[in-house]
């Protein structure tokens, strides 16, 4: 038996097409391997299985309720793989903030699976992969569109559309900037937000999410072109949608205009908003780096980078 084994993840964020995928309109997402969720399994100290995290250091049995996901995820990894159930110590680094629609609990429970077939030195195929990750996401989330599950096993861009995935090979340039407001993103009110706004005043709002889908299509095209300039103009006209949907938030929209005033080719909210991050684009690192600096000074708590040439097939 190994002294330790490790298993990693990474975070994903939508580049185009949040909210209006909802309404079975297209949405691009990009994994973000740069960011990276780390869990490590080793031999129990005491008799018990253990976990130590950020979030939650102590006895497994005694996890909280948030946990529910990882833990029902863990316990079938456990029968599978430990049917004599040694205790087990389970240790999660990570980089991927909670709460902020980059995909933390999916990278996590991918994470954690792979951490356990390696310990256990046991194959694991992509799709059983997909469906561990899967079953912690359900939990977790109840009806995921299941877009994180699939992005924080991808190495590149996924279009999602109704519940259908097709991986798409671009030839990428530039880079990836993201900033974290600090806030959480409020799904679920964004989400029945949305959703009152297409029964109260339908048409508008329609236009709106027909828009956004629109963008998605548009952008295939550019960047298939390495056309960096013009992808970046549909974000910005991206986050404009989006505020007319009233998700984004005066921290948001700040950062936003931060990011188009020092360089970025555009810039927008990405996930459910209403807290959460901003995205956007520069055609470089020197610029890159510019503006994590600019964003940091204007607000935001955190900031990473990601070369989009590590998204290539």
């Amino acid at each position: 038996m190994l002294e330790y084994a490790v298993g990693t993840s990474h975070a994903k964020v939508i580049f185009l097409g949040e909210h209006s995928a909802v309404y079975r309109q297209p949405a691009l997402v990009f994994p973000l391997p740069g960011i990276q969720t780390i869990v490590t399994i080793s031999p129990a100290p005491t008799k018990t299985s253990a976990l130590q995290s950020d979030f939650y250091t102590g006895a497994l049995d005694a996890a909280p309720e948030a946990l529910q996901g990882l833990l029902k995820l863990q316990e079938q990894l456990d029968d599978k793989l430990n049917p004599q159930h040694q205790p087990l110590k389970f240790t999660v680094e990570s980089n991927i903030p909670v709460g902020r629609g980059m995909g933390s609990s999916a990278a996590t429970a991918s994470a954690l699976t792979k951490a356990y077939h390696a310990f256990f030195s046991a194959d694991l195929s992509a799709q059983n992969l997909g469906q561990y990750t899967d079953l912690e996401e359900q939990i977790t989330h109840g009806n995921p569109s299941g877009i994180d599950a699939k992005t924080v096993n991808a190495n590149q861009p996924i279009l999602y559309q109704h519940h259908q995935f097709q991986t798409i090979d671009f030839q990428l340039t530039g880079y990836l900037v993201i900033a974290d407001t600090g806030q959480s993103s409020a799904t679920k009110v964004a989400v029945a937000q949305v959703t009152k706004a297409m029964q109260t005043n339908p048409a508008p709002t329609q236009a709106i999410i027909e828009h956004l889908g629109l963008l998605v299509q548009q952008s295939l095209e550019l960047l298939r072109h390495q056309q960096l300039n013009q992808t970046g103009k549909l974000l910005t006209a991206a986050h404009h949608d989006l505020q007319k949907l009233a998700v984004s938030t005066t921290k948001l929209d700040l950062l936003v205009q931060t990011a188009l005033e020092n360089g970025a080719l555009g810039a927008k909210l990405t996930g459910s908003g209403l807290g959460g991050c901003l995205l956007a684009l520069t055609d470089n690192q020197e610029t890159a780096d510019y503006l994590t600096t600019k964003l940091r000074a204007a607000g935001a708590v955190k900031t990473w980078k990601q070369n989009l040439a590590d998204l290539n097939p």
